[in-house]
């Protein structure tokens, strides 16, 4: 990486905690099997949404809210996987949220309302906080500095390769044993994966040679010149999750809106998330290769697009592809995003730095859904109906995050 885009060094004392060889290898190779158990019950409940929500009567309104509700417990959980992760370790946080996932996936199964189905979700979403806060700061922290971007890039790729898998499922089982055959598998998985979590090293900051800075919430995020850095990391990262989860929740049922079949819709959502698995592997090694400052605006220019396109493709094989480009620049771009952060935090206080810079940006997967949901309702007159305005309200969000982007790179070389 140039040095003049790169991010601020790691805090002094970081490489103790690097892991080298087959330690390593084992390390990622399980963080990023978590990854995709988490993209997987992300997935999960858009996926099911076009047969799970006529089967309970939900209107556009209640289904952002149900769509939004686990985000609501993502932000909660970020914060307090941060928490968590500083006090017990990476690795301790890391498992109490793959259990917390586990348990609540399978409780979706039993859910027969409304009321019943948006507590499940919003406590699976707290259990996903506070899994990918701790899978960003572990990952940070056991890879070597050189390759940094690049092993957070592959670990943050099981997130979408999850979310593939989940169409994949829902396009096999759904048809022939009902939604709930898809939280069966989201809620079984984690349970038995999350034992092998004991293979890895439970990290833990070192306190000592931080000067108090983790006992100081404030200064940590806005002390020693990190103030602007942490409020642009939060504006983009906020505006990238109202795009991203927007699309991710709706996009099945815009398609069936449409009038294509439920296996299309969910063939759909297999390339968004196959095009996102390529473009984070793709944009992280991009990053390595010339920079954040670089990369990032136009990869923020690809996702306006990749929306364009897929509000405006009629032909199938159109949309697909559109599916797949935007995909590949929203969550490629957007997942970027998340190897620069940790930097800009001492390692004492980088639990709670990454908790809340997801926790904020997370408020925009909040937004996103109950965005969609108004304007599928007709909220928005200025907007086109259905599924073309949902799309091209991103654009504008698209363009912005770039911008912020290139400023918070900017920042880089001042701290």
């Amino acid at each position: 990486m140039r040095p003049e885009t790169s991010a601020p060094r790691l805090a002094q004392g970081d490489e103790t905690s690097r892991l080298n060889g087959m330690r390593l290898y084992v390390a990622v190779a399980v963080c990023v099997l978590i990854a995709m158990l988490d993209g997987f019950d992300v997935q999960a409940i858009g996926i099911a949404a076009p047969v799970l929500f006529p089967e309970l009567k939900l209107d556009p309104i209640h289904a952002g809210q149900i769509f939004s509700s686990a985000q609501v417990g993502f932000v909660a959980g970020a914060l307090l996987g941060g928490a968590l992760s500083d006090l017990l370790g990476r690795r301790n946080a890391l498992m109490s949220g793959v259990i917390c996932v586990g348990a609540f996936s399978l409780g979706t199964i039993y859910t027969f309302s409304f009321d019943t189905l948006l507590a499940a979700r919003l406590f699976t979403g707290l259990g996903i906080g506070v899994v990918v806060v701790n899978l960003i700061s572990l990952t940070v922290e056991i890879a070597p500095t050189k390759h940094r971007a690049k092993i957070v890039a592959i670990t943050l790729a099981g997130l979408p390769a999850g979310g593939a898998i989940a169409a994949l499922v829902g396009h096999a089982f759904i048809e022939s044993s009902g939604w709930r055959s898809l939280f069966l598998v989201g809620g079984l998985a984690p349970l038995l994966i999350a034992p092998f979590l004991l293979l890895i090293p439970n990290m833990r900051p070192h306190r000592q040679k931080q000067d108090g800075v983790g006992k100081e919430w404030l200064h940590a995020l806005f002390g020693e010149g990190r103030g602007i850095s942490t409020m642009l990391l939060w504006l983009t990262l906020f505006l990238g999750s109202c795009i991203l989860y927007l699309i991710l929740n709706w996009l099945p049922s815009l398609m069936t809106d449409r009038g294509f079949t439920v296996q299309f819709a969910h063939r759909s959502s297999a390339f968004f998330s196959i095009g996102g698995c390529v473009g984070t592997l793709a944009i992280g090694a991009a990053v390595d290769r010339f920079g954040y400052r670089s990369v990032l605006p136009l990869g923020y220019g690809g996702v306006a697009i990749g929306v364009v396109g897929l509000a405006f493709a009629a032909a199938p094989a159109s949309i697909l592809t559109f599916a797949a480009v935007a995909g590949f620049f929203i969550l490629g771009s957007g997942y970027s995003l998340n190897g620069l952060a940790p930097a800009y935090y001492p390692t004492a206080a980088r639990g709670l730095g990454i908790g809340a810079s997801v926790a904020v940006g997370r408020a925009g997967s909040i937004v996103g859904p109950l965005l969609g949901g108004y304007i599928l309702s007709g909220g928005i007159a200025s907007l086109p109906s259905g599924a073309v305005g949902v799309l091209i309200v991103t654009v504008p969000l698209a363009i912005a995050s770039g911008a912020i982007a290139y400023l918070l790179t900017l920042r880089a070389r001042m701290l």
